[in-house]
């Protein structure tokens, strides 16, 4: 059933209600059009906030962590100037695994294989 009522507003003009649900609105239009006009930019917003947020934290990061990178640089300089300035000690002789005395040197004979 349609609604026909009639509105009678402030300034005194007739409003039928059953034409606001036959015509679109153009503000309605305009309304969803701006929405999204302005959730676009609150995305773009976000999303530029998002990538100065991480770039804040990386040089955060970088920052914190380099004097102790640059410590670290210099501990293992100096372990490897010490190790080049000593004199390296003589190489310890190695015993042979197998002593050329103890071996028994023996000759082989061929099989020799019997027919029947």
């Amino acid at each position: 059933m349609e609604n026909n009522s009639i509105l009678y507003g402030s300034s005194g003009m007739n409003v039928n209600l059953s034409l606001c649900d036959k015509w679109p609105s153009v503000n309605g239009q305009r309304r969803a059009a701006e929405a999204e006009n302005r959730l676009r930019s609150v995305e773009a917003t976000s999303k530029c906030l998002r990538e100065e947020d991480q770039k804040r934290m990386q040089d955060n990061i970088v920052t914190k962590l380099q004097p102790e990178m640059e410590k670290l640089l210099q501990q293992i300089s100096a372990v490897n100037s010490k190790a080049i300035q000593q004199p390296t000690a003589s190489p310890t002789m190695v015993e042979p695994l197998l002593d050329d005395r103890k071996v028994q040197h023996r000759t082989r004979t061929p099989k020799t294989t019997t027919q029947t």
